[in-house]
């Protein structure tokens, strides 16, 4: 017997193919007069969060046109009996108006507003394949086999998962704020390349509305290959959306043929969003190198500005080998065998203050965490020495004030997809006691942070924070850090469009213990920099880099250009920082991304520094870079300012 949801289908199915030839003859004549205009078509797509930019793309015009006049004629005919026409904006959402003009679109308003109150009636869920249609433009096709093809191979994301990321439901009362909160999620998940909510009213009698969720997958199963060496690497092999599921499980394979036990075998199922609870958890094993590692964790963060109470734990057991420095300067294989536990819980009290675009969005957070490092097997230790491998307990808590809010832009850190940039504010100050093994301290430290838009200029975040442990009338293991970061608007030139990325970053400790130093890293400051004899208490960084995105699309995949300038001072903490000597790095490189795909970016990189030695002062990099993230301005658990 059929359903009552399969009548349904059938009836709707069959009123679309109505429409669909009663219109066959008018798209007939749109399609002929279209091939006598040839060339290209070329679509505006706004930058929202610099609101005078606009992202601009060419595709095939007689393609263009070809569809837009299908749709036109569609909807038109639609729109002659009120039944066909709530069907047709049930099933086709075509949004040419919205892409085919250079349009500002300011996101600190929201066009759900004019909705807010009203009761939700229906909630319709509409997933797009992975290749073909995509948000911003759901009337283009997959007329390629190769399209057609991944669509039939790929195993879409069950619906229930999705509505399980939805945090309104039928009959709730619409929340403008609490919708852009939503469709933020949605696009943070891993397995989505995009999600978009449209409200419309839901029939001319009642005053409710009907939600329409349109999400689109990415093809979640991939691969990757880091080469550290010649001789040393990893292989990924990975599934970002198992089953369907929204899970990802990975396996890396690691070889080094210089070391025992090659390969190693390192891998992690994790679990999104647990039964609708928004906790997350991971299931991690490693057995490489004489290194065995495993464990558990699990976490719930403020994922919406109505989120009261958030929460996370883990443990992990360890087993390796290390050379590890002692006293008297001269390195020890020592064997390590420890466990750690890892507790917090934050909760969060809404204020009533602000101006409207942080209206509802204020809150003073309360954070309480334990952890606890214990070791069975281990080097020799004493007060002040190997303090990373104390049996150590500590008890933090936090007070943060936090208000955070959201632009949508596009071509920052992705290729082209919708991206949410926070800005806002986050005042924290931490406090708690360390219980060691060989003595009682307590810790104190104020963390400062905010970013902004400013207009017609770009998006500016800094920070600022000091902390460090209280013995006696003295103060340990002191650290202070500074950092700015500049990202310009859209500059577009011809067949280009650039953004210019600074970041300017100071870091210095006193009072640290002996073994505790301060050095460049190759990932985070002079990027392709690697020199293992350089090292202090004090560090300088600045990193320049423009970003050119091509026109160039092929088979989906986009790419960009870049110019690198690092600039680095490392010593120690008595000697003014501009006297040490500079270590810098200069170089150009190239990205290509697939936006379709959960590959990380592939990158070409080379790089000149000229205080390495000669053999090493050309290098070039291929590697799979992953996508960076702007700054957030939620409270992370209570920690000690890293050195």
């Amino acid at each position: 017997m059929i359903s009552f949801t399969g009548y349904r289908i059938i009836i709707v199915s069959l009123v679309f193919w109505v429409i669909v030839f009663s219109t066959k003859n008018v798209c007939g004549q749109e399609k002929e007069q279209s091939k006598e205009q040839k060339g290209e078509f070329v679509i505006f797509y706004s930058d929202s969060l610099f609101s005078s930019d606009s992202i601009r793309f060419k595709i095939d015009k007689d393609a263009y046109e070809t569809t837009e006049s299908f749709f036109d004629t569609l909807k038109n005919r639609a729109k002659e009996n009120y039944l066909i026409n709530k069907l047709y904006n049930f099933l086709i959402i075509n949004e040419k108006n919205n892409t085919s003009q250079n349009q500002r679109v300011d996101e600190y308003s929201t066009p759900f507003e004019q909705y807010s109150g009203k009761p939700i009636k229906h909630i319709y869920i509409r997933q797009l394949d992975v290749f073909g249609s995509s948000i911003s433009d759901t009337a283009l096709g997959t007329d390629q086999w190769y399209k057609e093809v991944g669509n039939w191979l790929h195993l879409p994301t069950h619906e229930s998962i999705i509505k399980d990321n939805l945090l309104f439901s039928a009959g709730d009362t619409l929340d403008p704020s609490l919708l852009r909160d939503n469709a933020r999620i949605l696009r943070d998940l891993q397995y989505l390349q995009d999600a978009r909510l449209i409200v419309q009213p839901s029939d001319r009698q009642s005053d409710s509305v009907d939600v329409v969720v349109i999400t689109q997958d990415i093809w979640a199963k991939g691969f990757d290959v880091n080469l550290r060496s010649f001789n040393s690497g990893e292989i990924q092999l990975f599934d970002k959306n198992f089953l369907g599921f929204g899970h990802k499980i990975q396996t890396n394979v690691q070889f080094d043929y210089f070391k025992n036990s090659n390969p190693g075998i390192e891998t992690y199922y994790n679990l999104s969003n647990i039964r609708g609870s928004f906790i997350n958890g991971r299931l991690y094993y490693l057995n490489a190198f004489e290194t065995q590692r495993y464990g558990l964790q699990f976490s719930r963060d403020f994922y919406s500005y109505r989120t009261r109470i958030a929460g996370g734990g883990k443990v992990y057991s360890t087993k390796t080998t290390k050379n590890i420095v002692q006293e008297d300067t001269t390195f020890n294989q020592v064997n390590l065998n420890y466990i750690n536990h890892d507790m917090w819980m934050s909760y969060a009290f809404p204020l009533n203050w602000g101006d409207d675009f942080f209206r509802n969005r204020n809150r003073l957070i309360i954070s309480a965490r334990y952890r606890n490092d214990r070791f069975f097997e281990g080097p020799l230790i004493t007060k002040r020495y190997n303090y990373r491998f104390h049996n150590n307990q500590m008890w933090l808590g936090k007070f943060s004030l936090s208000r955070e809010n959201y632009y949508k832009s596009s071509l920052i850190y992705e290729f082209g997809r919708t991206e949410d940039i926070p800005v806002g504010d986050l005042i924290s100050y931490t406090f708690g006691w360390e219980m060691d093994e060989f003595f009682r301290r307590f810790y104190s430290g104020l963390n400062i942070r905010h970013g902004e838009y400013i207009n017609n200029f770009g998006y500016f975040s800094t920070e600022i924070g000091a902390g460090g442990f209280l013995s006696g009338n003295n103060v340990e293991q002191g650290m202070i850090r500074f950092q700015a970061n500049y990202i310009s608007k859209l500059l577009q030139t011809e067949n280009m469009k650039l953004r210019q990325f600074f970041e300017l970053g100071y870091s210095a400790g006193f009072n640290r213990f002996p073994e505790e130093t301060l050095r460049l890293d190759k990932f985070r400051d002079i990027r392709g920099f690697s020199n293992d004899n350089l090292y202090g208490n004090k560090k300088l960084v600045f990193k320049s880099e423009t970003v050119g995105f091509t026109n160039i699309y092929y088979y989906g995949f986009r790419l960009a250009f870049y110019g690198f300038c690092d600039l680095g001072f490392l010593g120690p903490s008595k000697k003014f920082i501009f006297k040490n000597p500079v270590h810098s790095g200069f170089g150009l490189g190239l990205r290509l991304r697939n936006e379709n795909f959960v590959f990380n970016t592939f990158q070409i990189r080379l790089g000149y520094y000229p205080s390495l030695t000669h053999e090493n002062s050309f290098l070039v990099n291929l590697s799979g870079e992953k996508t960076l993230k702007p700054m957030r301005y939620t409270p992370k658990p209570p920690q000690v300012i890293d050195f």
